[in-house]
């Protein structure tokens, strides 16, 4: 499948099962991941990347990316597991 197939160019966002999901999510997702983790961040830069990236999370289940992709980085996968409680 091409993008462009889930995505039209002028397009956003689309609805799949009842979530919205934004082009740029898996992005964004994989950016605060990194933010997170980075030590020259703030407390306070890396809570609110940890609070975007537990935002992205519903999409990116309904997606399929954690059936798919195995996250490596142990508190990650915690915070992917935990939010699927």
């Amino acid at each position: 499948m091409k993008p462009e197939q889930v995505l039209a160019e002028n397009e956003n966002m689309f609805a799949h099962q009842g979530v919205t999901l934004r082009k740029g999510s898996i992005a964004a997702f994989m950016l605060s991941a990194r933010d997170m983790k980075d030590e020259r961040l703030s407390d306070a830069e890396r809570t609110a990347a940890k609070n975007d990236l537990l935002g992205l999370i519903p999409g990116l289940r309904q997606l399929g990316v954690f059936d798919t992709f195995e996250i490596r980085d142990p508190e990650i996968r915690a915070l992917v597991e935990q939010a699927g409680r």
